[in-house]
């Protein structure tokens, strides 16, 4: 496959191979569905069932949990029984998870076992992540297309499903809504069965291969990287509506934007990492994301948070997709399932820790919130070292690999 231009998001996909493209498909259809209930899960309880927010808060803190631990073993899962099969399994179980919801909430089922059932929905979705990932990295041609296509349809959906399912919410209620959502994981299944899939035969004699310590300390610095970025969703919401006054509805049209941004942003900025390599853009991206919450300190004007929003979306793109690429590379062949399980893990794993890290530290600063900022920005400065320090200590991990001189 050729190197990677601007030229447009249909010529870059059209360059993928089978795989690739149903997974992109599939994957924009998942992210669209989870999307669009995501946010509204939270204002169903609180308005039309007053559950206090502290249990709502609750309700992701265990979602975040078991999501963590769905996504390491459905890694494991997928090297073992293949990772086609991994991915119609967890799309099945989501349409399942979709539906119930969907009947719970038109049958005003009791909120305690809403919430108590709620996170499982996160656990469920989370089977098909790394498996999708997994057979992405078998595919031919060149890895940083592969990885772009399944980013920008992650983002795609998040961009789409929130404004879809408000609209879906205020016209036809809640209940609908989850409906859809199943409507949408039922279409993913085909897709799914349509893949191609090769058995790995290496598994069960490398099944206790456990990673080495330059992968371990990498993850570690991963989930670091995705503590300073995800600060982008619940804490910048909660800054801009409680602080700065600003409607859900500009709220919401700034997600949008920062999702198209990144589906719009992706292949060009892919041009950093192709000529300087991981490490360069990882820095990189540690210090953008540093100056997008420095701006978020040095203003509330609504102009700022779209200007931040930006910057940090940037920081998300520089760090994303050279990341997972860094994990293909040093993964082996049969352990690659477990391997994205892990790197799926650090990342969800991160951001649920930005979501009560950034939404304490706004509590604690409410007088002066621009200090929450602040140390966002020295975590961010801290994650750019920490990439650094990697590479001086560890070297580019597998030398093997086609790198530029920075990986």
């Amino acid at each position: 496959m050729s190197r990677l231009n601007t030229n447009g998001l249909s010529r870059a996909l059209g360059s993928l191979d089978h795989n690739v493209r149903l997974v992109f498909i599939a994957r924009s259809l998942s992210s669209t569905g989870f999307s669009s209930t995501m946010p509204f899960i939270a204002i169903y309880l609180a308005e039309q069932r007053s559950v206090p927010l502290y249990l709502v808060g609750l309700m992701y803190l265990i979602s975040g949990a078991l999501g963590f631990f769905s996504l390491v073993l459905s890694g494991i899962v997928s090297d073992r029984f293949g990772a086609k099969r991994t991915i119609v399994i967890g799309y099945g179980l989501s349409l399942a998870g979709a539906a119930y919801m969907s009947i719970a909430v038109a049958a005003r089922l009791n909120v305690y076992v809403i919430i108590l059932t709620y996170p499982f929905l996160t656990l469920l979705r989370g089977v098909s992540v790394p498996s999708s990932a997994a057979i992405i990295s078998e595919g031919r041609g060149d890895v940083v297309n592969r990885f772009s296509a399944l980013t920008m349809a992650s983002n795609l959906g998040f961009a789409v499903g929130p404004a879809v399912g408000g609209v879906v919410a205020q016209a036809f209620g809640y209940a609908p809504l989850f409906g859809f959502s199943a409507v949408l994981m039922a279409a993913c299944i085909p897709l799914g069965l349509a893949l191609t899939d090769k058995r790995l035969p290496e598994y069960k004699r490398q099944a206790g291969l456990k990673p080495p310590i330059y992968v371990i300390a990498f993850l570690a610095i991963v989930f670091l990287s995705f503590i300073v970025v995800g600060q982008d969703i619940q804490p910048f919401a909660l800054y801009a509506g409680v602080f700065d006054s600003v409607s859900n509805s500009l709220i919401g049209l700034m997600f949008a934007f920062s999702g198209l941004l990144i589906v719009a942003l992706q292949l060009a900025v892919n041009l950093v990492f192709r000529k300087w390599g991981a490490y360069a853009s990882l820095v990189s991206g540690s210090g953008v994301a540093a100056a997008g919450y420095y701006l978020l300190a040095a203003s509330k004007a609504v102009p700022y948070l779209f200007l931040s929003m930006a910057v940090i979306t940037l920081a998300e793109i520089l760090v994303t997709v050279p990341t997972q690429v860094w994990i293909v590379t040093n993964s082996p062949p049969e352990r690659r399932g477990a391997y994205q399980g892990y790197y799926s893990a650090m990342r969800s794993g991160g951001r649920s820790v930005a979501a009560w890290l950034g939404s304490t530290d706004l509590g604690l600063f409410s007088q002066n919130p621009a200090y929450a900022w602040y140390i966002i920005v020295g975590l961010a400065v801290a994650g750019g070292l920490a990439y650094l320090g990697h590479l001086r200590f560890f070297g580019s991990g597998n030398q093997k690999s086609r790198a530029p001189p920075w990986q």
